[in-house]
């Protein structure tokens, strides 16, 4: 573990220069549909010699505001927050508002009164921000979003979700064309989000363009495992014969297992698709279950360096992209072991020395091909 530990702090420190970029970042966002892609403004000498001296003196405070750190993709992304900051000197302050905007509200309201210098975010709902959005504007206080576009915002790291719902509709075109059924589909979804609604039309529109006959039935399972569970159960009850279940990510995948294993059903003729493979209950279900198991890598801690550093970067006047989006691949039972293995403390980790690189490969040959790329609003 402990090497393991270093290799994913150098990554940090290297990926710390790599993932800022294109040109020089403002403290005071407009809202997201009156800014360039590549953001570019003046910092007072003062302003840049203040944040050069907290840089020194290790006191740049970081705070993050999720929206639900019970979800193990949250989790994971803490532990990329611990190692960012510890390894850059910074302080850092999480708050959780447990799928409560009002706390959400509050919690970046205190960041503020705390002399925050960086704020990230993950919205419980991203039309409920707007205020207190504007408030951090006021401050100086960069606001950096983890995916999700809001009024506002300095920037958002994000994947492309079109991009990724077309290769989770490849996947499962080569699956099917295999087996010689015909995908019966069922989404558990969130729509909700703007990026997760992104996501599911990138899949769809990916199976036409594909020419794959299917058909679909929608779920709303809230990203929450045991919503996805009750969801599945009822859709189920009525279409027994779903054979593919298109999770927003690994709860909703996983849930949706639970209500097939629940009903007797062969879960070995059922494709279970997610958004996610974030860490343990993924590697388990894959690994250890035996479960029929496929997703879209998102490797939640370099995820968190992405967006994180962009946010730092930004801060500091120094340059970042706008949007700062990454390009992932598809894991399952074939290639899981190349990119994870179990740690002493029986967690499942990503060797983020073999997965940077390969990120890294990937994103710059989509951002070569998808310039104009912006995340849903």
């Amino acid at each position: 573990m402990k090497g393991r530990l270093i290799s994913f702090i150098l990554c940090i420190c290297l990926m710390g220069g790599i993932l800022t970029g294109c040109s020089s970042g403002e403290k005071e966002a407009a809202a997201p549909d009156e800014q360039e892609t590549a953001v570019s403004t003046e910092e007072t000498t003062d302003d840049v010699q203040e944040a050069a001296d907290k840089q020194e003196t290790g006191t740049l405070k970081v705070c993050h505001s999720g929206n639900m750190l019970s979800h193990e993709f949250q989790q994971r992304m803490l532990r990329g927050f611990e190692f960012y900051c510890e390894t850059n000197g910074y302080d850092l302050t999480i708050a959780d508002a447990n799928g409560d905007i009002a706390k959400q509200i509050a919690d970046i309201e205190g960041f503020i009164a705390s002399g925050a210098d960086v704020i990230t975010v993950k919205p419980v709902d991203v039309n409920g921000l707007d205020e207190v959005v504007a408030k951090c504007n006021e401050a100086g206080i960069p606001v950096v979003t983890q995916g999700e576009v809001i009024k506002g915002m300095t920037a958002a790291g994000a994947l492309n979700h079109t991009l990724d719902g077309g290769a989770m509709a490849e996947y499962v075109e080569k699956y099917f064309s295999e087996t010689g059924e015909k995908p019966i589909i069922l989404s558990v979804n969130y729509p909700e989000l703007p990026t997760i609604v992104e996501l599911e039309t990138g899949f769809l529109n990916k199976l036409d363009e594909l020419g794959v006959a299917y058909e679909l039935f929608q779920v709303n399972g809230k990203g929450m495992m045991e919503t996805a569970l009750q969801q599945t159960q009822d859709a189920l009850t009525a279409h027994p014969n779903i054979n593919c279940v298109f999770g927003i990510n690994d709860d909703s995948a996983l849930g949706a297992y639970q209500a097939f294993s629940s009903a007797g059903i062969d879960t070995s003729k059922v494709l279970f698709l997610t958004h996610g493979i974030e860490g343990n209950a993924a590697g388990k279900a894959i690994m250890e279950d035996g479960i029929n198991l496929a997703g879209f890598a998102m490797f939640p801690e370099y995820y968190t360096i992405n967006f994180v550093s962009t946010a730092v970067a930004a801060s500091k006047g120094e340059d970042y992209n706008f949007f700062a989006w990454y390009m992932s691949f598809m894991i399952d039972k074939d290639n899981y072991a190349d990119y994870y293995s179990m740690d002493e403390n029986g967690d499942y980790t990503a060797d983020m020395e073999v997965v940077t690189p390969l990120l890294e490969e990937l994103t710059a040959a989509a951002k070569e091909k998808y310039p104009d790329y912006e995340p849903a609003k």
